[in-house]
């Protein structure tokens, strides 16, 4: 899932990869994981998104490029699992970026910036 996330990935073809029947695969998977194949698979998914979007991506491009098929249905997964609409998501990266540029030493720790020069 994690290779092929942008996809359109089933359970039955996961199953099949897995060599398990599609109700002793969801079964198994759960038990270890904690979630479904597909609660798995859309945080997987989010995750890429995530990092597409800090990256400056726009929203309908990171949606598709992370295995979405519906701008409205990734926006609202989105928000529920980060707190935050994809674009408010991605303006808040961009700033914390541009933060991190002007002031690079606020956001390293102190001891760390001691130990390697950095405050010398």
């Amino acid at each position: 899932m994690e290779e092929h996330f942008g996809e359109a990935l089933g359970v039955d073809r996961i199953a099949r990869e897995a060599h398990y029947s599609k109700f002793h695969f969801i079964r198994l998977f759960r038990k270890i994981y904690g979630l479904t194949p597909g609660q798995y698979l859309t945080r997987i998914r989010v995750a890429k998104a995530r990092v597409m979007l800090a990256g400056g991506c726009r929203v309908g491009d990171a949606c598709y490029a992370a295995g979405f098929t519906s701008i409205s249905s990734f926006s609202t997964l989105f928000r529920t699992l980060e707190g935050a609409s994809p674009g408010a998501f991605r303006r808040r990266e961009r700033l914390r970026l541009e933060a991190i540029g002007r002031k690079s030493l606020n956001f390293i720790p102190f001891c760390f910036a001691r130990a390697y020069g950095a405050l010398e």
